[in-house]
């Protein structure tokens, strides 16, 4: 009987440590908006989005430009992740943000740029169980001209979730077929009828359970000469951070499953010198 619920006691603890082992970050909500008018602005207000305190964000803007404008900032205190032109320069403009959400919820997120533009498109992401310490694995971006974009690949840790971005000075074509794993996205078209620009922005998430290789993936245009930009960001998941050495949750489990063993093997062996 004893051996029988030592034994049961095992197969749980094996259980739940191969269980944990397989957390992520998660997806927890998303939010998109754009706008345009026929007078120059310099500002536009993405959200609000609901959550827990200290989940992970990024935030997303895109507005056009003839090459002199840039992203200055954005509020409440966001940090600059990555920020750069469509086509390697003019006709548009990506701006990136991260940040640990304050509070369970906000009240919005407002980008900023230098050059008033009559249209902008942004959407905010934000995740659970993002590292507090280092939540970015790495980023990379791609810029071109042509009827296809192409997020680069990266590597990328167990646990963690690849975003991918993508923007451009035109409509995507009907382009969900082009991005195999897509679990959440949020997309922007922005073609108004009373000036003569367009813009479009596309983000979607996918979740990598084991470490690897997360490949490239690509959207398509409806024009050829589309100046467009795509942009990959891996985010860490708690626990995982080379600059944190602390036991992750599977080895917690194998911890607890080791002292239960020890405990279990100290009381028999001490059962029978009694008994002897």
């Amino acid at each position: 009987m004893k051996n029988a619920i030592y034994s049961l006691v095992t197969f749980m603890l094996i259980s739940v440590s191969v269980e944990v082992s397989n957390a992520t970050v998660i997806f927890v909500a998303e939010n998109n908006s754009s706008f345009a008018d026929n007078a120059p602005f310099t500002e536009h207000n993405v959200g609000p989005t609901d959550g827990d305190e200290g989940d992970f964000e990024l935030l997303f803007c895109t507005t056009t430009s003839t090459g002199a404008n840039t992203f200055v900032s954005a509020a409440p205190n966001w940090d600059f992740l990555n920020q750069g032109g469509c086509g390697g320069g003019p006709d548009c403009i990506l701006g990136i943000w991260e940040k640990f959400s304050p509070q369970p919820n906000n009240v919005g997120n407002t980008c900023t740029w230098s050059v008033g533009t009559t249209i902008v498109a942004g959407i905010v992401f934000r995740y659970g169980g993002a590292d507090l310490d280092n939540p970015v694995i790495v980023s990379a971006c791609n810029s071109g001209i042509g009827n296809l974009a192409t997020a680069p690949p990266l590597p990328t840790e167990a646990g963690s979730m690849v975003t991918r971005v993508f923007a451009a000075d035109e409509d995507f074509a009907l382009s969900f077929n082009n991005l195999p794993g897509s679990t959440q996205f949020g997309k922007i078209l922005q073609t108004p009828a009373f000036i003569n620009e367009r813009l479009s922005l596309f983000v979607y998430n996918e979740p990598f359970v084991e470490a690897g290789l997360a490949p490239a993936a690509s959207v398509s245009f409806t024009l050829v000469d589309t100046a467009w930009r795509a942009c990959t960001i891996a985010v860490r998941m708690e626990g995982s951070s080379p600059f944190r050495q602390i036991p992750t949750l599977n080895e917690w489990g194998l911890l607890i499953f080791a002292a239960v063993a020890g405990l279990a093997g100290f009381w028999f062996i001490r059962r029978r010198s009694v008994a002897a």
